[in-house]
């Protein structure tokens, strides 16, 4: 009797030794996340609240390269997945900033929703105006790092006077050319 009941035992035992490893090289075999960035950044200083909260952006540009972006704009971003498994819920993402300090410090993180447009799910979110400095854009899906953009948000141009308000005395051509016509 102990022998069968032994027997019974190594024999389970071994087929889970035999499944187990099936099943996690499935797990593992599933293809990564794989996508791409857009940004879009938006001026909205002459926009009214009501405008900044209904208005969303439909234009982008892919990719991650060479980032920068104004503390006055509104920085609206795209990730874009074409291949990959995942569903709604799956995501959270985290904005870090790099600067002054060891590591990166986060400032931002917010599960999101995924938009399915055929077979491509599509990421949509947007940054209010950003403070001057160096940031890491992360996108997590249970808890693991699947992507990453960095960019840098410089301070703001100042903003050029319209040509009326500029008074002809303090501008040097236009005192010069009056003169000239005298």
């Amino acid at each position: 009797m102990r022998s069968s009941g032994s027997h019974r035992l190594f024999r389970f035992l071994s087929s889970v030794a035999f499944v187990l490893p099936l099943v996690a090289g499935f797990s593992q075999c599933r293809p990564p996340i794989r996508g791409e960035f857009g940004f879009s950044p938006v001026d909205r200083r002459d926009s009214d609240a009501l405008e900044k909260t209904l208005l969303t952006e439909t234009e982008f540009r892919l990719g991650r390269e060479n980032l920068y972006f104004y503390d006055h704009e509104t920085i609206w971003w795209i990730y874009r997945m074409e291949e990959g498994p995942y569903s709604q819920g799956d995501f959270l993402v985290s904005l870090y900033e790099n600067n002054l300090t060891p590591e990166p410090v986060e400032v931002d993180m917010r599960h999101v929703d995924v938009m399915k447009q055929g077979s491509i799910g599509i990421i949509q979110q947007r940054y209010e105006p950003l403070r001057p400095g160096d940031y890491i854009l992360k996108i997590a899906q249970h808890a693991r790092v699947v992507d990453e953009a960095r960019f840098r948000v410089l301070p703001g141009e100042p903003e050029v006077e319209d040509e009326d308000s500029v008074s002809d005395e303090s501008d040097d051509l236009r005192k010069y050319a009056r003169r000239a016509d005298s």
